[in-house]
């Protein structure tokens, strides 16, 4: 066995080991699933072809530029997407350095009226911040989507308040879809409020930090900082391969 259907065929086994494990944790409509089963069935197909073309002598008989070409540029791919692995995973452990004026806690989704996993640890950090800040204005920020009986900003806001935080320092921003949308509507409030509000902080998942930042200061917020929540450690690996994708789509749409 050459070295290429080697390496094809080992990640083929690892697309599908992760596959099968994201379906198992959260069932067959798990977010971004269908990307490791699509990747199973790429790499097994390229699998197939390099044992193929070994057999029969295919490899030897292509011309070296090609090789050098298609080498090339395999690596310039692995080198820009473990660039971007290294940016999502910089903002991982995000802490402001300075106490903020304002909070900004992004929604997630509700799921009917109940919080869910990754909502929950994003307002358990930010419940811990706002005990440890007394002064510090927390707004949550979601709209409603599909499955949702009530606003992203509802349920968020009705969680801090049971956990003790008091609701005059609860801002609700109860129209955005989407993180672009959750950051510009709440830094809209923050200066209908206070023109002169020196620092904001984000709270969302860890790997989330980094795109959300992003588009806060491609959006002209300045003085922004990140505040990581915790995020499921069976499926953080999947969060980030989804999150490069989404960081991607950013770019392409100059959020970013």
């Amino acid at each position: 066995m050459d070295i290429i259907t080697a390496v094809m065929m080992i990640l083929t086994g690892l697309c599908l080991v992760h596959y099968i494990v994201i379906i198992s944790y959260t069932g067959l409509r798990g977010a971004f699933a269908g990307f490791w089963l699509f990747s199973t069935v790429i790499f097994a197909v390229f699998t197939t072809v390099s044992s193929l073309f070994t057999k029969y002598g295919v490899w030897g008989k292509v011309p070296l530029p090609v090789y050098a070409v298609v080498i090339s540029g395999a690596a310039v791919a692995i080198i820009c997407f473990m660039i971007l692995i290294g940016m999502i995973i910089s903002g991982m452990n995000a802490r402001p350095d300075k106490v903020v004026d304002y909070l900004i806690v992004l929604g997630a989704k509700v799921d009917k009226k109940r919080i869910t996993k990754s909502l929950r640890k994003r307002l358990e950090k930010a419940t811990e911040y706002l005990k440890e800040n007394p002064d510090t204005i927390v707004i949550v920020s979601g709209g409603k989507g599909k499955g949702e009986d009530i606003t992203e900003a509802e349920a968020m806001a009705g969680y801090l308040s049971l956990a003790g935080i008091e609701e005059y320092r609860i801002i609700k921003e109860d129209k955005s879809t989407s993180t672009k949308e959750n950051l510009q509507m709440s830094y809209n409030i923050i200066r209908e409020q206070n023109k002169d509000a020196s620092y904001i902080a984000v709270t969302t998942n860890n790997f989330h930090i980094f795109r959300a930042v992003a588009i806060a200061k491609k959006l002209g917020i300045k003085n922004v900082y990140g505040l990581a929540a915790k995020a499921d450690p069976i499926l953080i690996i999947n969060y980030i391969f989804r999150e490069c994708a989404a960081v991607i789509k950013e770019i392409m749409l100059d959020n970013i």
